[in-house]
């Protein structure tokens, strides 16, 4: 490792430790936090209709960081956001059939120097500059026209049905702020599951 590796595996090291510092230390307050540094992922709706033999997805979600991941993230440490789709066979007597799992992910970090907030879609490859944290989340907010699942892996005379969830995926965390997550409620946020039979 040369000098220049050196001094940059040392600082990155340093700005995750100092960051698991202060959300350390800002754990003693956290029961007088106002409602907006509560956790809360929620799914609003999902639905899908067939293109092509395509079922194509949109969903919409709520949501709200907790006080700790906004500090988290503008301390440096990127937020992967990971949408979970799944389809299954509903049965009487017998667990469930998984028929497909697929998973949309999103990346937002915050650029200190020029003070905006960037999001990447890591399926797609594409990015986009947001002026404030709002504007960022509701790009992640929103599913639309998501390609999900060939409709032939679907029997005729079978249900099915669909369920979805989005959470913080914490094993994309620096170690030190891993470890804090796996204990912290406030880091490892994900909404309940959400069903809807699928066409």
């Amino acid at each position: 490792m040369n000098t220049r590796a050196e001094i940059h595996w040392l600082v990155s090291c340093c700005r995750v430790l100092a960051c698991c510092c202060v959300l350390l230390a800002s754990q003693a307050s956290a029961s007088a936090e106002g409602e907006s540094g509560i956790p809360s992922f929620e799914v609003l709706y999902a639905k899908t209709k067939v293109v092509n033999q395509v079922l194509r997805l949109d969903a919409g979600f709520n949501l709200r960081l907790s006080g700790k991941l906004k500090e988290a993230l503008h301390k440096g440490v990127p937020l992967i956001f990971e949408i979970e789709v799944e389809a299954f066979q509903k049965r009487s007597y017998i667990w469930d059939e998984d028929v497909a799992h697929v998973s949309q992910l999103y990346r937002l970090e915050y650029n200190e120097l020029t003070q905006r907030y960037v999001v990447r879609n890591l399926n797609a490859g594409t990015e986009y500059s947001l002026p404030n944290l709002n504007s960022a989340l509701a790009v992640i907010s929103t599913l639309d026209d998501f390609p999900f699942l060939s409709n032939e892996r679907l029997a005729e005379e079978s249900a099915y049905s669909g369920r979805i969830r989005v959470k913080i995926n914490i094993d994309e965390f620096p170690v030190p702020l891993r470890l804090w997550a796996y204990v912290s409620g406030d880091l490892s946020l994900s909404s309940e599951w959400f069903e809807w039979p699928l066409p």
